[in-house]
């Protein structure tokens, strides 16, 4: 909490009789236009070309789980694994939130947005990679996208009082860059006790209400 999915073409391929044309040839997961000679797409890293059975080498489908020739599993075309799991017992999702997780902590933001963004491509029901998004996105200071990313991922799961902690101090953040702090004050202290409802010691939200509230007593004086 870039991983790219096996399970899905690289190229759009045109077949006309016995030619392959080169029409369109575009990632499948992000779309970034390519051309024949790359081994991989420049934007995502997602390797070109066509997936091999690794047993009778059939050209296989993005939906294909085995191979029809052979009935071999698909293998993922990054790890040697199969696309529902990693060698870790991981799906493609759960890997691209790890990777996600670790270039935060690593404090490189850019890369744990991509992360995170595969994540969510990948499954997008699941709260959690809403929130990593949003979290990244608060710290590359794009509060508009991190109040969104967090709602979304409130929307999913609401009992998780981590995800209104952290869009109200989104909130804050931006109530000060919009020069707007006591309308977002107001509406961060809302989430902040939402939060509090759903986990009565949870100290972050404690503390952040606590400073909101004098905060806004000051400001009514």
């Amino acid at each position: 909490m870039g991983f790219v999915p096996a399970k899905y073409p690289t190229l759009i391929l045109m077949t006309k009789e016995s030619d392959i044309m080169e029409e369109q040839l575009r990632c499948k997961n992000c779309n970034e236009e390519l051309k024949a000679h790359w081994k991989k797409c420049p934007e995502c890293d997602f390797p070109v070309g066509l997936a091999k059975c690794r047993k009778c080498n059939e050209e296989l489908k993005a939906s294909w789980k085995d191979c029809p020739a052979c009935q071999t599993p698909v293998e993922s075309r990054e790890t040697g694994a199969s696309p529902e799991a990693g060698n870790d017992g991981k799906s493609p999702a759960e890997e691209a939130l790890r990777q996600a997780q670790e270039c935060h902590d690593k404090k490189d933001y850019e890369n744990a947005l991509r992360f995170a963004n595969d994540a969510i491509r990948l499954d997008p029901s699941n709260a959690d990679y809403h929130s990593i998004q949003g979290i990244v996105y608060e710290h590359l200071e794009r509060y508009n996208e991190a109040v969104a990313s967090l709602s979304a991922a409130i929307k999913l799961d609401s009992s998780n009082p981590d995800y209104y902690t952290t869009r109200g101090r989104s909130l804050i953040k931006r109530g000060i860059i919009a020069n707007d702090e006591s309308f977002h004050m107001e509406m961060a202290i809302a989430d902040f006790k939402n939060a509090l409802m759903r986990d009565p010691s949870h100290e972050n939200a404690q503390e952040l209400k606590k400073i909101c509230e004098e905060a806004l007593a000051e400001m009514q004086v």
